[in-house]
C-alpha cells in the first residue's frame, strides 16, 4: 500500500498539482517504509497502535475510533490542503469527516475490492458494505486497481465516478538482469527457480505452492520473498526441504531486478473472496518486467493478463496442477520461450490516468 501511495504523491508533486504531500498512518511500532522524497513527502504515524496481526478483527476495528480522534486533532485547525485521499475503507470515515470540516475534495483509493476482503466474516462484511454505501455519496471520485473491480463498483454505485489505475511498478528503461537471487540461494545452473513476491498470508495460494514443491524433485525450487503470518511456517518447511526457500522483502526499487534472477513467477490464489477473484496484483507486473513467464490461477484478470502478455500458463489453483506443470518444465525450456514483443505496463504508462483525475478534481466544484 505504501509504495502505491508514495507513487501517487510523487505524481502530484512532479505534475505541479501539489507542493507538499503528507501521509497519516497508524503508529504500529514498526519502522515504516521511508518516503522516496522526504523533502516533499512527509509521513506521520499517530497513536494508538492497532491490534497486532492475527488478533480478532473486531478488536482491530474497535481501535479505529481512537485513531480517528488522533487524525482529527492533527488536522482540524488546518486549511492548507486541497485534496484528501483515503487509501482504504478503514480510513474513509475520518476522511469524509475531514472533507466536511475543511470543505475540500475527497479521493477514495480502493486498493482492492474493499468490502469483499479475504477472510472477513459475514457480519463484518455486511457492516463494511453498509458503511461504504453511506460514505460513498461524500466521495468526489474513486480509484480502483482493475477493470473487473471497477465494473463491480459501477454496478453498486451507478452515480459515482471511477477510474482504473493499476498497481504497476515504476520501471524506466531496460531492466538489468541479476543473478543475485540465484547466488544467494546457491543454485546450480540447471536448477529451475520459481518465485513468489509479496505478503506471506493465507488465501494467496502459498499453502498450495508449498504442498506442490514438497512433492517435486530437488532441482525444482521455489522462493518466497516477503513477510507475513505464514513466514514462520514457510521457514520450517525450508528447513526440511532443500527446494523451498524464504527470504525477506527487498526495497521496491530493487524488486524487479532482484526477481529477474528467477525463471518463473507464480501467483495461484484461489479467489475465494471477490476481492481476490477480481484482483490484479502488482507482482504480475513485476514478474513481467523481470522478463519472467508466469503461472497463474484461472481468475478473470489473471487470465486476461496472460492472454494479453502472451507468456505463461493458466492452471487450477491446486497443488497437483502446479506440481504436474513444474515437473514438466526445465530451465532451458523456459529460457527458450519467446520474449515479450512490447514492454509491460508500468507506472510511467499508468500515471497519466491518475493525473487526469487530479486535473478533474482541481477544476471541479468544492465538496
Amino acid at each position: 500500500m505504501a509504495s502505491r501511495a508514495f507513487r501517487e504523491g510523487l505524481a502530484a508533486l512532479d505534475s505541479g498539482h501539489a507542493e507538499r504531500v503528507e501521509y497519516l498512518g497508524c503508529d504500529d511500532g514498526r519502522s515504516a517504509e521511508a518516503p522516496p522524497d522526504p523533502g516533499r513527502l512527509f509521513v506521520k504515524r499517530l497513536p494508538p497502535p492497532p491490534s497486532p496481526p492475527g488478533s480478532p478483527r473486531v478488536l482491530r476495528i474497535a481501535s479505529l475510533p481512537r485513531w480517528y480522534a488522533s487524525v482529527f486533532r492533527e488536522v482540524r485547525r488546518r486549511r492548507d490542503f486541497d485534496l484528501i485521499i483515503a487509501h482504504n475503507l478503514a480510513s474513509l470515515p475520518i476522511a469524509v469527516l475531514l472533507k466536511r470540516v475543511t470543505r475540500t475534495r475527497l479521493l477514495y483509493d480502493a486498493h482492492e475490492l474493499e468490502t469483499q476482503r479475504e477472510g472477513w466474516s459475514w457480519p463484518i462484511r455486511w457492516a463494511a458494505q453498509v458503511a461504504e454505501s453511506l460514505l460513498m455519496p461524500h466521495v468526489n471520485h474513486t480509484l480502483v486497481v482493475s477493470d473487473t473491480i471497477r465494473a463491480w463498483y459501477e454496478r453498486r454505485y451507478p452515480k459515482a465516478g471511477f477510474t482504473t489505475v493499476r498497481n504497476t511498478p515504476s520501471v524506466v528503461g531496460p531492466v538489468q538482469k541479476s543473478e543475485a537471487l540465484r547466488r544467494q540461494l546457491g543454485l546450480r545452473e540447471e536448477e529451475l527457480l520459481c518465485v513468489f513476491l509479496g505478503m506471506l498470508s493465507p488465501g494467496r495460494g502459498i499453502e498450495e505452492m508449498v504442498e506442490a514443491f514438497r512433492q517435486l524433485p530437488d532441482d525444482k525450487h521455489v522462493v518466497f520473498v516477503g513477510h507475513g503470518v505464514l513466514r514462520e511456517c514457510l521457514s520450517a518447511d525450508a528447513q526440511t526441504h532443500r527446494n523451498i526457500h524464504v527470504l525477506p522483502p527487498v526495497a521496491g526499487s530493487e524488486v524487479v531486478s532482484y526477481a529477474s534472477g528467477a525463471d518463473v513467477g507464480v501467483v495461484i490464489s484461489a479467489g475465494k473472496s471477490l476481492s481476490y477473484r477480481y484482483s490484479l496484483p502488482n507482482k504480475l507486473f513485476e514478474y513481467a518486467h523481470a522478463g519472467l513467464p508466469v503461472i497463474v490461477s484461472d481468475l478473470p484478470e489473471f487470465r486476461n493478463f496472460v492472454e494479453r502478455e502472451g507468456l505463461g500458463w493458466v492452471i487450477p489453483p491446486t497443488p497437483d496442477a502446479l506440481r504436474d506443470l513444474v515437473l514438466g518444465l526445465s530451465r532451458e525450456q523456459v529460457r527458450r520461450m519467446p520474449k515479450r514483443e512490447t514492454s509491460p505496463p508500468s507506472w510511467e504508462t499508468e500515471a497519466p490516468r491518475l493525473l487526469g483525475v487530479y486535473h478533474m478534481l482541481a477544476h471541479s466544484a468544492d465538496g
